[in-house]
C-alpha cells in the first residue's frame, strides 16, 4: 500500500487470549484472575457479546446461555502491551501523568523535608541525608580541599560548611588546644596526648546533623576511635556528640599528597539548641598528622 510521506509504524499490540469450546451448557468458565465486565472481551462462534450477555463473579465468566457443543468461545483480556521499549530511567516526567491520574493517598505520610523512596515497590516517607551517596558527600569535601589549596584560603567556607587545609593556624582554637604542634599544612601530636579543638563556626539555622572528613598521616600504628576520636559541637564546645569514623580509603590528587581519609556522620539533635559549630580531634600518644579537616551540618 502507498502513502504519502513516511508509512505509519506498526506497533502490535498483544492481548492475553483463553479460548473454550462450548460443551452446551452456559458456563461457568475461569478467568486467569478476578476480573470485571469491562476488562475483557468476549466472542461466541465469532461473534462479539455485549458485557450484558454474561456475568462475571469474581474470577469466573458465566454466559446469558448454553454454548452448542463445539462452537469456540473466545476470552480476550484488554490489559494488552504495545510491542514497543520500555521508557528508560528519567524518560517520564510530570509532562507524561494525566492530570487528577495520581492519588497521593497512595503515598506514605510525609514528614517535612523528607523524600518518597519505593522500597520493594511499596512508597516511604525517608530523611533524604538516609540516602545520600556517602562518596557524593565526601567528594564535595576532598574538592573542597583541592580549591582552598588551590587557590591559598586559610579557611575555605562553604554551604553549611567549611574546610581548613591548615595553611596556617587560622580556624583552630589554640588556646583551649592542647600538645599540638603546628607545621604549615599539618598538625602533629609529635607522640603526645593532643586535643585539637576548632574555632567556632556559625550555621545558619541550628543543624541536627554534621559530617566530618580528616586527612590523616600515621607516623605510627593509629587505631581509629582508639587512637584518634572525633567530636562535634553545636552549642559552642559546652557539649560534644563522638563521631563514629570510617576509613574511606587512600586520597591522591594533584594538590593533595597521597593519604587516608576518615569520616563520620553525627547526630547533634540531642545537644542543646545552637548554632556554634566546634569540631575536637583527641589522639593518644601514637604518633599522627592531621593534614586537612571538613565538617558539614544541616
Amino acid at each position: 500500500m502507498s502513502y504519502v510521506g513516511k508509512p505509519p509504524k506498526k506497533r502490535q499490540l498483544n492481548f492475553n487470549t483463553i479460548e473454550y469450546t462450548g460443551s452446551g451448557i452456559a458456563g461457568p468458565y475461569a478467568l486467569d484472575k478476578n476480573r470485571s465486565g469491562d476488562a475483557i472481551d468476549v466472542w461466541v462462534g465469532g461473534a462479539w457479546q455485549s458485557p450484558s450477555a454474561y456475568s462475571i463473579t469474581g474470577s469466573t465468566l458465566t454466559l446469558g446461555g448454553t454454548v452448542s457443543i463445539g462452537i469456540p468461545i473466545v476470552i480476550k483480556y484488554r490489559e494488552g502491551r504495545l510491542g514497543m521499549a520500555t521508557p528508560g530511567p528519567g524518560a517520564v516526567n510530570t509532562v507524561n501523568i494525566l492530570d487528577g491520574s495520581f492519588d497521593p493517598s497512595n503515598l506514605a505520610n510525609d514528614t517535612a523535608g523528607n523524600v518518597i523512596q519505593f522500597v520493594g515497590g511499596n512508597p516511604t516517607s525517608v530523611d533524604p541525608y538516609s540516602i545520600v551517596d556517602r562518596n557524593d558527600q565526601l567528594r564535595i569535601m576532598i574538592n573542597s580541599w583541592r580549591i582552598a589549596t588551590n587557590s591559598g584560603q586559610t579557611i575555605y567556607n562553604m554551604v553549611d560548611g567549611i574546610s581548613d587545609t591548615f595553611s596556617d593556624e587560622t580556624g583552630i582554637d589554640t588556646g583551649t588546644s592542647t600538645n599540638e604542634t603546628f607545621n604549615s599544612g599539618s598538625y602533629t601530636n609529635a607522640s603526645l596526648e593532643m586535643v585539637l579543638v576548632s574555632d567556632t563556626f556559625i550555621a545558619n539555622s541550628v543543624p541536627d546533623e554534621a559530617y566530618i572528613a580528616i586527612q590523616h598521616q600515621a607516623i605510627d600504628a593509629v587505631t581509629i576511635n582508639t587512637d584518634l576520636i572525633a567530636e562535634i559541637s553545636r552549642d559552642g564546645g559546652s557539649t560534644w556528640s563522638v563521631v563514629t569514623l570510617a576509613n574511606e580509603g587512600t586520597v591522591d590528587i594533584s594538590v593533595i599528597e597521597a593519604m587516608t581519609v576518615f569520616s563520620g556522620l553525627v547526630d547533634i539533635s540531642g545537644q542543646p539548641s545552637g548554632t556554634s559549630i566546634k569540631y575536637r580531634l583527641t589522639t593518644t600518644t601514637a604518633n599522627q598528622e592531621i593534614h586537612a579537616v571538613s565538617v558539614q551540618w544541616r
